[in-house]
């Protein structure tokens, strides 16, 4: 609270002060016992409604100040289950691409190696068939 703002409460409960002192005070001349009572009475009351005021008037603000922080927290709470949600989802396009070129390789590998094999078994036919139809000179070579 700024000094502004509690200057305008003590004022406030000192104009309430005057007022109860000059709606209580007697037009007729008083000794000094109770003028001393009336006085203490009279800064103990103005003093109450002051603390009063004070108090009612932090309750607002900090409520009000309270709401706002809890709104604050909330929005923040809600844009990092933004980002997250956002950072899951990123996260599962990204394993599924990587799901698809690891099976699209698989896939390759799998074609490359069945085609290997069956070069291998067509040299090894050719092969056979030129070791089998040479002449025997040649084989000796």
């Amino acid at each position: 609270m700024t000094n502004g703002k509690y200057g305008i409460l003590v004022g406030i409960s000192a104009a309430l002060g005057v007022i109860a002192l000059l709606a209580f005070v007697p037009v007729r001349p008083m000794s000094n016992l109770v003028l001393v009572v009336t006085l203490a009475i009279l800064i103990y009351v103005t003093f109450a409604i002051g603390w009063t005021a004070h108090w009612l008037y932090m309750k607002y603000v900090w409520a009000r100040d309270g709401d706002t922080i809890e709104m604050e927290l909330e929005k923040r709470i809600f844009e990092a289950e933004q980002e997250r949600d956002a950072a899951v989802e990123r996260m599962y396009e990204t394993q599924a691409a990587f799901d698809s070129q690891a099976r699209q390789s698989a896939a390759d590998l799998e074609a490359a190696l069945d085609e290997l094999g069956r070069a291998r078994r067509e040299s090894e036919y050719y092969r056979q068939q030129y070791v089998g139809n040479a002449d025997p000179e040649d084989r000796n070579m």
